[in-house]
């Protein structure tokens, strides 16, 4: 019959919190779903499990406090200070709902309401003034106040990603790792992050399984340890830009599967310890290298026979020698990508080809000979 409201008579809640669920992550169908009715709009709010946040701005902080308190269920969050709450800063639609939402504002606070913040259908009204930090001093970004409030707010968060978060510390991962006993996923690029967050980390996120610290300043070989010392047993995945704690993660994390080394100063006995002590590894990739030798990837191979996945970029001092070992002892190779290697010719390809089963040593000779080339496939 039109305009008869039969889905929300026949399905009871739980019905319709699975059908919600099943939308899957697309930000814009869930906000439509918000939209249908306010039923609708509670139960996504109760059920909502993913989101991308601003972490610039004067109104970071209040627009995460708003965001988690509207949406208690987050498992999945993102916070990137390079998106901007200042820039969600629109004009509400004149329409029947931005006049409920107004109606609900004391009058004192209409004035502002022609620019407000508007994230999954919501308006977010907020203060006028600039947000001071603890100091005094204006604050532009989100700080240790946003991220708290995220993390008494989502208690179940299972992944978190800080990107760019510049007015961070270590105070706000230590209120993560009291609040989020459930989180499996932490990346953290370019932060400043010290040592005491590291290892509050490690101590109280025991299902810590995918850690990448990407341009990450402030921690030492000190936190690395602190944080392997509690979680070192869980971590699958591990990615690092820097040499400090390489060799105390390969002796502590004896589970990795996933290892990938950026920009380090390492030499050979860093790789060494990974393949003696990570035998379960299945991915590895090696970027910026310019001091470990063929002398390393012997060591990965003997010890990384479970190893299917390898990426070599700009390592300067690798030569054909390196590939042999890995293909002698590690069958179960399946993709490679090989780039800025300036010492590999076409005879490393031609040992994968030789030694690891699959079509793709069909094509090791019609690859140019000479350094500098990309090698890239999957067979």
């Amino acid at each position: 019959m039109k305009g008869a409201d039969l889905i929300n008579v026949a399905l009871p809640e739980e019905l319709l919190e699975d059908v919600l669920r099943r939308v899957g992550g697309e930000k814009l169908d869930l906000d439509a779903c918000a939209l249908v009715c306010r039923r609708w709009r509670r139960l996504d709010r109760a059920t909502r499990r993913s989101a991308k946040l601003p972490a610039s701005g004067v109104h970071a902080d209040e627009v995460v406090g708003l965001f988690v308190e509207r949406f208690p269920a987050l498992a999945d969050v993102s916070i990137d200070e390079r998106l901007s709450a200042d820039a969600a800063v629109v004009s509400a639609p004149a329409s029947r709902s931005r006049r409920h939402v107004i109606s609900s504002i004391p009058s004192g606070s209409r004035s502002r309401m022609s620019r407000v913040p508007r994230f999954a259908g919501i308006l977010f009204p907020l203060p006028s003034e600039q947000t001071p930090s603890a100091d005094g001093i204006e604050s532009f970004c989100l700080t240790d106040v946003g991220l708290t409030s995220l993390a008494r707010g989502c208690k179940g968060l299972e992944k978190l990603s800080l990107v760019w978060c510049s007015a961070i510390s270590s105070s706000g991962l230590v209120r993560v790792a009291e609040n989020c006993k459930k989180l499996a996923s932490l990346d953290i690029q370019a932060c400043y992050i010290g040592d005491p967050g590291l290892v509050a980390i490690g101590e109280g996120c025991n299902l810590l399984n995918n850690l990448s610290l990407r341009f990450v300043e402030g921690a030492t070989d000190e936190g690395l340890i602190g944080l392997i010392k509690s979680c070192g047993q869980s971590l699958l995945s591990l990615e690092l830009v820097k040499n400090e704690g390489v060799i105390s993660i390969a002796k502590g994390c004896h589970f990795l599967k996933n290892l990938k080394l950026q920009c380090i100063g390492a030499g050979d006995e860093a790789l060494e310890a990974i393949g003696s002590c990570c035998s379960l590894l299945e991915i590895l990739s090696l970027n910026n290298f310019e001091r470990f030798t063929d002398r390393s990837l012997s060591s990965i191979a003997k010890g990384c026979k479970n190893l299917t996945d390898l990426v070599l970029n700009d390592c300067l001092l690798l030569t054909d020698r390196s590939l042999e070992f890995v293909a002698r002892s590690c069958k179960k190779i399946a993709r490679l990508k090989i780039n800025g290697c300036q010492n590999m010719e076409t005879a490393a390809l031609e040992h994968i080809g030789r030694w690891c089963p699959g079509p793709f040593g069909t094509l090791s000779n019609l690859l140019p000979k000479g350094p500098g080339y990309c090698i890239s496939g999957a067979w």
